[in-house]
């Protein structure tokens, strides 16, 4: 732009001196002008450039949304094509489903045996209620026949004595025939029966010895003072009494009016569901997918970045960075113009609509780091325009091209940037592999 301005001035010098004559050429006449002219194109740059400020650092952003599975598995389709325009919930690719299918299924089960659980709950409190009641009559009984045990052992003990002497009686009876047989006083018969009497005395005497025996068990059986009789039924209550709360805490364990086992598995079953609908990945809004190198049969993980990268239609933001000492011109709703890289020629009205009060140069994070003294260059600042009568254009992210804003101070100097403004647009049809830069 520099150049430019040279030659127009060299062309002016060259008509007054040599083709009008206006001034009388000599050395020191061509000094002053050459100097004047300089000092002219310095000024009139440097005032420019404050005043109404221009970047050939213009950019289009849009918002990037990195898209993953929330589900491992395998990549069944890929429905999207790259940079084909998809609609909101236009499916993009699909994991397997079958195994959170399977999920769904089994919880399904799991829910409608746990629904018929809590109806049978009721009847599962009653019939713990009726054991209860049964133990403790068990625990009664128990404790009467404690009672009962010390005569239950004198009455064996007593019986023993009887079926002894029985036993003893029938002993010397049959002695007795064994004497007299050998003499022939007595039948063969007689000896006999004689014998048959002893053997169930005999019989008697040792059951009523074992009888003693048992009672004389059950009646040490203890622990402590307590016979284990007692024990053993006051267990079978306190077994019972705990079945009989465990079906009162299931039967009242309800949140919101309903059973607390069946809540949590229709909660289980609910995020069942919700992560076989989230095998399918799909747009999530109005754009486009690029980058898509996703493949069927590939195996993904939730744990792994965005797989496919989605732009949006909307959204999409136009700034411009700009050096420091301009920002004390401009203000928002200033007017500007852009121009396009890849729209040669042709310049957009804009307004100044944010500031990006911030670069990274200018902050501190809480790291337990020093701060950062080593000398840095001087950062630029971001500001977003409004341009108009771009809603038809297809500007894709990384669009690049110039701004100029024209602030209230030096409009004098407008119509100037505006040549050099269209300048820079003009010069995008020869100059498509070179930087262009501003003056």
């Amino acid at each position: 732009m520099i150049l430019a301005m040279m030659i127009v001035y060299i062309v002016v010098l060259y008509l007054v001196f040599n083709v009008f004559k206006l001034v009388q050429p000599s050395t020191r006449n061509q000094i002053y002008v050459t100097l004047i002219g300089c000092a002219a194109i310095y000024c009139i740059l440097l005032l420019i450039n404050v005043f109404q400020p221009m970047s050939t650092d213009l950019r289009v952003l849009r918002a990037v949304i990195p898209l993953r599975t929330r589900m491992d598995g395998t990549v069944v389709e890929v429905a999207a094509k790259p940079n084909s325009p998809l609609k909101k919930g236009d499916l993009i690719f699909r994991v397997d489903p079958a195994p959170y299918q399977a999920d769904v299924d089994r919880l399904e089960a799991m829910l409608a045996e746990a629904i018929q659980q809590a109806k049978m709950l009721p009847q599962k409190l009653a019939s713990a209620e009726a054991n209860e009641q049964r133990a403790r009559a068990d625990l009664v009984d128990a404790q009467q026949q404690v009672k009962v045990l010390g005569t239950n052992l004198d009455a064996a003990k007593a019986s023993v004595d009887k079926f002894a002497a029985q036993e003893k009686l029938a002993k010397e009876k049959y002695d007795r025939q064994k004497a007299l047989i050998a003499s022939n006083a007595t039948s063969e018969e007689d000896l006999q029966e004689s014998e048959r009497s002893y053997r169930t005395a005999q019989a008697s005497s040792i059951q009523a010895i074992a009888a003693r025996d048992a009672a004389q068990v059950a009646f040490d059986a203890k622990i402590g003072d307590v016979n284990t009789i007692v024990i053993q039924a006051e267990e079978a209550v306190r077994q019972a009494v705990a079945a009989r709360q465990n079906a009162k805490l299931a039967l009242d364990s309800v949140i919101n009016g309903e059973n607390t086992t069946v809540a949590r598995i229709r909660a289980e079953l609910r995020s069942a569901r919700i992560d076989l609908v989230d095998t399918r990945v799909v747009a999530p809004d109005d754009g486009i997918v690029t980058n898509l190198s996703l493949r069927p049969g590939q195996n993904i993980r939730a744990t792994e970045g965005g797989v496919v990268t989605f732009v949006r239609d909307a959204d999409f933001i136009i700034g411009a960075t700009f050096d420091q000492p301009s920002l004390n011109q401009i203000k928002i709703g200033d007017a500007a113009e852009v121009a396009f890289d890849d729209l040669p020629g042709q310049t957009f009205q804009a307004t100044v609509c944010r500031f990006n009060l911030g670069i990274p140069q200018g902050q501190v994070l809480s790291d337990g780091r020093l701060l950062d003294t080593t000398p840095e260059s001087h950062g630029r600042f971001f500001i977003g325009l409004d341009v108009e009568g771009i809603t038809n254009l297809s500007l894709p992210a990384g669009t690049a091209g110039a701004a100029t804003v024209y602030t209230d101070q030096g409009k004098a100097l407008v119509p100037v940037r505006k040549v050099f403004f269209r300048w820079y647009t003009w010069l995008n049809y020869i100059n498509t592999e070179m930087e262009v830069t501003a003056p």
